[in-house]
């Protein structure tokens, strides 16, 4: 991967393509840039954030050319701070690493800079995935501004997060290899359903999906920030039985989301939405802090930190 200078020409359908819905698009930018993306009016707010913060927009690109992640970056010579803005990566690469490799280039980039001491960040704080993505390229939280933005119904605190210069160390070798569970396979009736689960409440990207016309199976490999992916399936004649709570066999899947916040806020929109919560939020007796939703199909979702 690389980071070349953003060019409207040639990157434009490719960030455009990659906002899903309002909410998104609000929990990338706070509505900044304009929605929906269209040329012209994307062009005159990179032009006005320049002006106002002296805002540079980049792109990152993969070996082969494709358009993997954008971001904007200023710096401010009396804080001797960077800061950096509208951060997204391609949902398809997400997962992958690419995020990661984008923020190690443009923190690279930032302390170039030898007046450059640290590098700064918003995130809302309902943007679990991507203060998680953050956490992991080693931003810090500084403070959190409570209700900070508004979207619709909902009340976003905006997190400043940074990262200094003397954090920056070498990568961790990785090993040759190692024992790792790769995935995990669910069977379900109603597979867009599933996967809509998933990807909306736990922030997975799914994959285009597979079909075998000749046993009626299909499937969606859905994928998360880090650890094993999930495979959700189906096909005709399937035994659909009873699940009792206690049973023998796998009992639940857990999702580590951050925080004892983030626990609590995820639990309270399932349950908003509908989803038993069978228990929880609370400390376990062994100390973890978690919930457990007995979410679609009976089958049950623990959230923890």
């Amino acid at each position: 991967m690389k980071l070349r200078p953003f060019s409207i020409e040639t990157d434009f359908e490719a960030l455009k393509s990659w906002m899903a819905d309002e909410r998104e698009h609000a929990l990338w930018c706070a509505n900044i840039l304009p929605c929906p993306l269209e040329r012209g009016s994307l062009l005159e707010a990179l032009r006005s954030v320049h002006e106002r913060s002296g805002d540079l927009p980049f792109s990152a690109v993969m070996e082969d050319g494709r358009m993997a992640g954008f971001f904007c970056y200023s710096f401010n010579k009396d804080l001797k701070e960077g800061m950096l803005k509208f951060i997204i990566v391609d949902p398809a690469l997400r997962g992958t690493g690419a995020a990661q490799e984008m923020l190690r280039l443009a923190l690279s980039r930032a302390f170039e800079d030898p007046d450059a001491e640290a590098v700064q960040l918003n995130v809302f704080t309902a943007n679990i995935r991507a203060r998680k993505c953050y956490e992991k390229a080693g931003f810090k939280e500084r403070r959190t501004d409570e209700h900070a933005f508004l979207f619709r119904d909902e009340s976003w605190g905006r997190c400043n997060m940074v990262f200094r210069k003397d954090d920056m160390h070498p990568l961790p070798k990785r090993e040759d290899s190692c024992m790792k569970i790769e995935h995990i396979g669910l069977y379900v009736n109603d597979l867009e359903k599933a996967r809509e689960f998933f990807v909306r409440y736990l922030d997975g990207c799914a994959n285009d999906g597979y079909h075998n016309k000749t046993t009626g199976f299909r499937s969606y490999f859905i994928r998360f920030d880090s650890g094993a992916r999930l495979e959700i399936m189906t096909r005709p004649g399937m035994t659909d039985m009873e699940k009792a709570l206690y049973r023998t066999g796998f009992s639940h899947v857990a999702f580590s989301v951050g925080s004892k916040e983030h626990v609590n806020e995820l639990t309270e929109r399932l349950r908003a939405d509908g989803y038993e919560v069978l228990s929880g939020p609370r400390t376990t007796g062994d100390g973890y802090y978690e919930s457990l939703v007995l979410a679609l199909e009976d089958n049950q979702i623990e959230i923890t930190v």
